[in-house]
């Protein structure tokens, strides 16, 4: 995440909606730490991977990955999306990830 994030992310446990769209993330394991998400949005992102921490967020409705691309492995490991129960909203359209199945 932007160092701006990981500096106020402790604050924001009760955060539901998380949307950083356009934007150079790298590493953004942390996120898993939010898990009173229901909205996490980050199209049309450059992202590392989808870290094994999206599992952690078992209240999330909706998964917004339009666009977004990967600069290192691009890859969604086997069972991420599949914790993910509640989800109800995933968008996985025009990106560059790839699924291990």
């Amino acid at each position: 995440f932007p160092t701006y994030f990981t500096k106020i992310q402790w604050k924001l446990k009760k955060l539901r909606t998380l949307c950083i769209e356009g934007s150079m993330l790298g590493d953004i394991k942390q996120v898993g730490e939010l898990v009173n998400l229901l909205v996490l949005s980050l199209r049309g992102s450059s992202l590392e991977a989808l870290p094994s921490e999206i599992r952690e967020l078992r209240k999330l409705r909706l998964l917004d990955l339009n666009g977004c691309t990967c600069n290192k492995m691009p890859l969604i490991t086997d069972g991420v999306l599949g914790k993910l129960t509640e989800v109800e909203g995933l968008d996985l359209f025009n990106n560059n990830l790839h699924y291990l199945a």
